[in-house]
């Protein structure tokens, strides 16, 4: 190539250069570290039958921020029996008339939600915002499933130790695999979640506490593995109580 020639290379941070979205948009999400999800507002609630309200906020995706009015939703009802029901909210960069809409949808099991690159060759990126039980007339078991940007890394796990579900022996150690999820809107909880020490809450009952505290003392010298919504626990001694526990946790490189 000689001096002068025109080289392939666009710097947009010059006079007269119109910037595009997708440029801006990539260096949203180089600065916000790749966040996804609500910063405030946009909390889901039912209003009775099959309608969802969602007031107002806004959030980013990919470093496209966006904002999201009061509005009241019909959603998609059951076409027989109770099924699983979601709200989201559906990005599409592809060019289309409606770039960001309110979408719900109902059906046994729900479909994998699509969560493209929209910033390289991907045009779709589906957030989810609440997910239910839906019949064919109305809406039960509202829950709030929105990821929350620019929120702490840490989160609380909760599940319940049951006395009886104890497996094993003092040679072998004893395990137990439990159900587990987060209290306070956290992610999921799949094997890339690491826990920390575990936690109770106190019965304000000075003989009960002290069963529950040796009962922790057991629980944290042990070994908490984490699956797909599981825990699995490894003690070296059988507790002699139930016990509700609580972890907090954050998401890790696998």
């Amino acid at each position: 190539m000689k001096g002068g020639d025109s080289v392939p290379v666009t710097l947009y941070q010059i006079n007269g250069v119109m910037v595009p979205p997708v440029a801006d948009a990539r260096l949203y999400d180089l600065l916000s570290g790749g966040a996804v999800g609500i910063v405030q507002g946009c909390k889901v609630t039912s209003l009775g039958g099959n309608q969802l309200q969602i007031e107002s906020g806004w959030g980013v995706c990919l470093g496209r921020v966006f904002q999201i009015e009061q509005e009241t939703v019909n959603a998609v009802v059951s076409t027989g029996g109770d099924m699983p029901g979601r709200l989201l909210m559906s990005i599409d960069v592809s060019g289309s008339d409606t770039p960001a809409a309110l979408v719900t949808q109902a059906q046994s099991p729900l479909p994998e939600l699509v969560q493209e690159n929209i910033n390289q060759d991907g045009t779709i990126y589906q957030l989810p915002l609440a997910e239910y039980t839906v019949s064919e007339l109305a809406i039960s078991g509202l829950k709030d499933v929105a990821p929350r940007a620019g929120s702490p890394a840490m989160y609380t796990y909760m599940a319940i130790l049951k006395l009886d579900a104890w497996s094993g022996s003092a040679e072998a150690g004893f395990t137990q695999t439990v159900a587990a999820e987060s209290i306070d809107g956290g992610p999921a909880v799949t094997s890339a979640l690491r826990l920390y020490a575990p936690l109770r809450e106190p019965t304000g009952v000075k003989s009960t506490d002290e069963t529950l505290a040796e009962v922790l003392r057991i629980v944290s010298e042990g070994v908490a593995e984490t699956g797909a919504g599981t825990v699995t626990l490894k003690v070296w001694e059988k507790p002699t109580a139930d016990l509700q526990v609580y972890w907090q946790g954050k998401e890790v490189d696998e």
